[in-house]
């Protein structure tokens, strides 16, 4: 028995901090992968109207991340584009305390802030200290404590 409290522990330990980055990187791409069907359908509405949508804020979400433990995808306007966003989970010992958020904004105009008084009050503060590209176009993460 006490080999097993030894042993188990160390070996989860050893499992996450192995394979922390390659799952977060692949959850983060399929969800990035599913989020096409709703920027097809936000930029046929733009097409059909001249303009993208105020808001799609719904009681049921029609766009799946697919990913277990993001529930979905938000939108929001950003000037004369918009934002798509969704939270990433993290391992708990991948930069511990860490919050990611990955953003869609087709004219690379992302901005992505932490507190909603910071928008009304210091609307250019966002409040994340680390941004890196996904290796897929218009796509970024953004990294807050």
């Amino acid at each position: 028995m006490p080999l097993y409290l030894v042993v188990v522990p160390s070996a989860a330990l050893i499992a996450q901090l192995a394979l922390a980055t390659p799952l977060t990187e692949r959850s983060r791409a399929i969800a990035i992968q599913n989020s096409a069907d709703m920027i097809r359908d936000i930029e046929a509405y733009h097409a059909e109207h001249g303009h993208y949508p105020a808001s799609l804020f719904a009681v049921y979400p029609d766009y799946s991340p697919g990913i277990f433990g993001v529930p979905q995808y938000h939108y929001e306007p950003n000037g004369e584009a918009y934002n798509l966003t969704f939270e990433q989970p993290r391992f708990l010992l991948d930069d511990f305390g860490a919050r990611e958020f990955v953003m869609y904004n087709p004219r690379d105009e992302h901005a992505l802030t932490s507190h909603a008084v910071w928008r009304l009050s210091h609307p250019k503060m966002q409040g994340w200290y680390a941004v890196q590209d996904t290796g897929v176009p218009h796509w970024k993460y953004f990294l807050f404590d």
